[in-house]
């Protein structure tokens, strides 16, 4: 864990807006889900806002979204493990 000062963000504008928001502005909650795509799906035809489009992470596939209240979550797929036979 790292302090909001600290942290790494995924573009300038999340980086601002925890810098300078309310205590709790930089805490994203990671959120495992099986299928990122419906996920995704979902997101938009809510309307809410992404700040990260789906890419693929070293672990999972991801995408980032801003929740109602304006808390920031991430969405992730695992990848598959390949377990030798």
């Amino acid at each position: 864990m790292s302090d909001r000062f600290n942290h790494g963000y995924h573009n300038a504008q999340r980086r601002d807006a925890a810098l300078g928001g309310p205590l709790g502005a930089g805490f994203v909650l990671a959120i495992p889900t099986p299928d990122l795509d419906a996920t995704y799906d979902l997101w938009r035809s809510e309307g809410l806002p992404v700040t990260l489009e789906p890419e693929d992470a070293y672990w999972a596939r991801i995408f980032y979204g801003l929740d109602p209240d304006g808390y920031e979550l991430m969405f992730e797929q695992h990848h598959a493990i390949n377990e030798p036979t």
